[in-house]
């Protein structure tokens, strides 16, 4: 007999499991508790020319883009059309 619910079976839930789950817990609610002054560090490196702070920015706000777009720059740009 194959599939279908089987005592005992699947993933044991462990130690490293619970722990890891605390650890995320713990994270999140840090992360949240300085959230505005993660934002505006990042909104102030995005001012001062960090490109790679200005892409999370706008891919936070508004998504990542859909479609290449070739533009200035070393690697292609992406756009939306959606917006």
């Amino acid at each position: 007999m194959r599939g279908g619910y089987r005592e005992n079976a699947g993933r044991k839930i462990g130690y490293s499991a619970i722990e890891a789950e605390k650890a995320r817990e713990y994270i999140v609610r840090r992360v949240q508790e300085s959230l505005e002054p993660i934002v505006n560090s990042m909104i102030e490196r995005a001012i001062k020319g960090d490109l790679k702070a200005s892409q999370l920015l706008f891919d936070r706000a508004y998504g990542k883009p859909l479609i290449p777009f070739e533009g200035i720059g070393e690697a292609p740009m992406m756009i939306r059309l959606d917006i």
